[in-house]
């Protein structure tokens, strides 16, 4: 069924977004799959998918952006900002800019430009994991979970108030990544 090859697309790619293989070849073979088999499966399904093309160009565009920033001094920018180390203050400062900068240009393009100033680290990459993962909840566009599923609230004509929504976000994301990192420290 789609869902049990949906489910297995979703926990093969788990290790081959670690397998050095570029994510944007893993995301295309895996979006491959999953056309293929909704094309086998249920081609009227196909019809009904209504695919946002401006978020996923806007999101495209960030990636080359972040890319071509890391390569004009950004990198150097980004390592001061993470610093070096890997005791609790250390891996907080690490989770706080994770979430910061997802909450700025979004959660997929920041832990790209991040994860080359960690050092490789396995607790650093922990930490920005969980900084960008638990932490982009004030923004809209922080996550495109979240611009998709405002994006499904328009649709459903439900009003979300932008004001309400980053407030709350902040207190949950401040919670989640403290509690997620101070865990991985005392690790």
């Amino acid at each position: 069924t789609f869902l049990m090859v949906a489910a297995s697309v979703c926990v093969a790619l788990g290790p081959a977004f670690v397998s050095g293989i570029p994510p944007a070849i893993l995301a295309s073979v895996a979006a491959l799959v999953l056309v293929g088999t909704a094309l086998v499966r249920n081609r009227p399904l196909l019809r009904n998918v209504k695919v946002p093309w401006l978020i996923v160009l806007g999101v495209s565009g960030l990636f080359v952006v972040v890319d071509i920033a890391l390569g004009h001094g950004l990198r150097d920018v980004l390592a001061s900002w993470v610093g070096t180390g890997t005791g609790t203050s250390d891996l907080l400062r690490v989770s706080a800019v994770g979430a910061g900068s997802a909450n700025v240009v979004d959660n997929l393009p920041a832990y790209l430009a991040l994860e080359s100033v960690t050092d490789n680290d396995p607790r650093r990459l922990m930490a920005l994991v969980i900084g960008v993962n638990a932490g982009p909840l004030v923004t809209i566009w922080a996550s495109l979970a979240t611009i998709l599923w405002r994006e499904r609230c328009r649709r459903a004509v439900i009003t979300i108030p932008v004001w309400r929504f980053a407030w709350q976000g902040a207190v949950c994301a401040t919670a989640a990544t403290l509690a997620a990192t101070l865990a991985l420290a005392l690790a």
